[in-house]
């Protein structure tokens, strides 16, 4: 019996202490860990990382974080033993934090002893620094380079010493009809991101670029516990066009001689195609003088006016010339009005006592089509057309204006049909152009409208008719001048884009071997020096003629005949400030 009785005591004293056990570490499982509090996160701060901070927890051995994006889900952002946690995007897609994308976090503590505890209350919102736009510009030179100039409008938080390791810049370019980027030089080891430059020498002189710079941003952050890291940031820019400068197109340029030097220096020169074979008229400077014509033989020019008749010995400031192919004319106003006549020699002026008019008309300009030799006259408040029958008589055909504010006169075949145009002011600042052409015996008004600043008017019409026509600027703080294709009666369209700002002040227009427009410009370098360029309208884009023109100067003029005929001045020969020699050149393709 007593045997019995210590049995169920033993057995009730081990009872007792299971229960003491089960109860002490019932206990002991109960005990957490402070829950983490005062949860801090950069906004805006740092490139690449929000940075997490928190007040440490009593007998914490580590502190899982976790993330929430946009999607609404908690996910692990990592472990670590202590404050601070760089979050660089553990978890996501590359391991990325993502640009503009607010992000909160909540934070457990634990340890090997006690139960972890709850996660926190979630923090405020964190995000990275966003990378502003830098300020870019791409200029094309005359040489035909193209100058990239930028400030990186980053400048604060890399001043600010955040995260920022080192700074590189990657420029890329592709051409027009292409999708892919070229890379073609890295700038490494930036120290200041201020007022960067490159100047691109590979870029091909007839092609439009476009560039896109590329910062690429290595910033430093601390990988939960195994150490400093560093990562790029990469930003592509937005691509931008060049501006400022042209698309460079070449031709094959054949020289010719140079037409021989004057005394006084040249003061106009006006090619002509007659029959294909090319003229030049030229007028000395700085005083009126007597025109002088050239005929182009092979590749010289023949002076066939040395032999004048006295009577021809005048001064003039301008003068036109055209021909039949045997016969070559040449009118012009002086103290009268005067019409050369030149088949192997001289005859006199056909033009005798000023057309029939009772005083010399104020301009005058000739041309031939159909057989028939016509003069242009401005005279007595009207513009009126005549045609030569013979022995110095003239015909009145038509009377074009009736106004005493005619001036721009202008008068050329085209395609065979004879074109004339001219201004009317209006105001001091405007004028109306109209262009007319004669059809039959009947004179058919192709354009009229009225332009603010227009002067200097030259008229084109291409082998299918289209219309051009170019104008230089009264105002040239303002306008610079432009090119214009005819679109209705009454409307035209303007050429020249911002883009193109580099073609300034036109001064004559004609069109290449490709039948492709092609003008005569001024480019104004200091009010000193004015160089005369080419531009070729061609797939609807504006191209500049490459070379070197900085010795180009006026007088200059253009003329086509299975290629461009270009004569100009010579600007390192100057006598009285006008060019003593002309040069003579032939483009194509």
């Amino acid at each position: 019996m007593e045997e019995l009785i210590n049995m169920k005591a033993t057995k009730y004293a081990l009872l007792t202490t299971v229960l003491s056990l089960i109860f002490v570490m019932s206990c002991e499982q109960d005990e957490q860990l402070d829950t983490v509090i005062n949860i801090s996160v950069s906004r805006g701060t740092y490139i690449g990382v929000i940075h997490v901070n928190w007040d440490p927890v009593p007998d914490a051995q580590y502190y899982n974080i976790e993330r929430k994006g946009p999607d609404g889900d908690w996910i692990g952002a990592g472990t670590v033993a202590g404050p601070p946690f760089d979050d660089y995007g553990f978890g996501l897609p590359d391991n990325k934090l993502v640009e503009g994308t607010r992000y909160t976090y909540r934070i457990s503590s634990g340890s090997s002893s006690d139960s972890d505890s709850p996660y926190s209350d979630p923090s405020e919102e964190g995000w990275l620094y966003e990378i502003k736009p830098i300020q870019l510009t791409v200029t094309r030179e005359n040489d035909g380079t193209v100058t990239l100039s930028w400030s990186d409008t980053n400048q604060l938080v890399i001043n600010m010493n955040t995260n920022v390791h080192e700074i590189s810049y990657k420029i890329k370019r592709r051409y027009e009809n292409e999708t892919e980027y070229t890379d073609i030089h890295t700038i490494d080891n930036v120290e200041t991101v201020q007022n960067m430059s490159y100047i691109d020498n590979s870029v091909a002189k007839d092609k439009k670029a476009y560039y896109q710079i590329q910062g690429i941003y290595r910033y430093e952050y601390k990988n939960m516990d195994y150490g400093v890291f560093y990562a790029d940031w990469i930003k592509d820019y937005n691509e931008i066009e060049e501006s400022g400068g042209s698309i460079q197109v070449n031709y094959n340029v054949l020289q010719l001689s140079s037409l021989p030097a004057s005394a006084s220096g040249y003061g106009f020169v006006r090619l002509k195609n007659i029959n294909n074979v090319i003229y030049a008229a030229t007028i000395p400077k700085p005083a009126l003088g007597n025109p002088v014509i050239y005929k182009l033989n092979g590749t010289s020019w023949q002076n066939i006016s040395s032999a004048y008749p006295n009577n021809l010995l005048k001064n003039y400031e301008s003068v036109s010339i055209c021909g039949d192919g045997t016969n070559l004319w040449v009118g012009g106003i002086s103290d009268s009005a005067y019409v050369y006549s030149y088949n192997s020699g001289w005859n006199g002026n056909l033009a005798k006592d000023n057309l029939g008019l009772t005083a010399k008309p104020d301009h005058l300009l000739i041309e031939y089509t159909q057989e028939t030799l016509y003069a242009l006259c401005d005279h007595d408040d009207k513009l009126e057309v005549y045609s030569y029958a013979n022995n110095s008589v003239w015909n009145s055909e038509a009377i074009l204006e009736n106004s005493n504010a005619i001036n721009n006169l202008g008068f050329k075949v085209f395609n065979g049909k004879l074109y004339a145009y001219y201004l009317i002011t209006n105001t001091q600042t405007n004028s109306t152009l109209k262009i007319k052409h004669l059809e039959g015996s009947n004179w058919q008004t192709d354009f009229t409208a009225a332009f603010d600043n227009i002067m200097d008017v030259k008229v084109f019409v291409d082998n299918s008719g289209e219309i051009y026509f170019i104008s230089d600027s009264q105002e040239p703080s303002t306008w610079q001048g432009g090119v214009f294709k005819v679109t209705s009666a009454s409307s035209a369209q303007d050429l020249v884009s911002d883009s193109n700002e580099w073609l300034t002040f036109p001064i004559d227009i004609d069109y290449d071997d490709m039948d492709n427009p092609i003008v005569l410009y001024a480019k104004i370098v200091s009010q000193t020096n004015v160089e005369m360029h080419l531009a070729v309208y061609e797939n609807g884009e504006w191209k500049e003629v490459a070379g070197d023109f900085s010795s180009h100067v006026s007088p200059a003029d253009i003329e086509s005949n299975n290629g461009l005929y270009y004569v100009f001045g010579d600007g390192n020969n100057l006598v009285n400030s006008y060019p003593a020699t002309l040069k003579a050149i032939i483009l194509n393709h």
